[in-house]
């Protein structure tokens, strides 16, 4: 069973996704075939990543204070919800491997 990723109040984080190898440039991945489940960032968290979070299948929430400073920052996740106050600083140097960061979304109406 896949697992989740839940941060607290006040919970700091500094995470680099490694730089070679399969799963290059990812910092976390979660298989699409997994159940839904809710990825939590919330409260006076304040993190510092590098690298992409791949949540294919799972809903995605940020909320709170929450505050992001990030290198190449990518997000993939089914439903995306930021909430509140908090703010995600994104930087990411010039590389051709790597595209510049959007925002991209499907919206399915039934």
């Amino acid at each position: 069973d896949a697992g989740d990723l839940k941060t607290k109040a006040q919970a700091t984080l500094d995470l680099t996704a490694p730089h070679g190898g399969t799963y290059s440039d990812i910092l976390f991945y979660r298989d699409r075939r997994a159940s839904n489940i809710e990825i939590k960032i919330n409260g006076g968290a304040n993190a510092r990543l590098s690298g992409a979070l791949y949540f294919p299948s799972s809903d995605v929430t940020i909320t709170g204070n929450a505050g992001f400073q990030a290198e190449c920052f990518q997000l993939v996740g089914q439903r995306l919800t930021f909430r509140g106050s908090g703010s995600i600083v994104n930087s990411c140097p010039s590389r051709p491997e790597l595209p510049a960061f959007a925002l991209n979304y499907v919206r399915l109406i039934g």
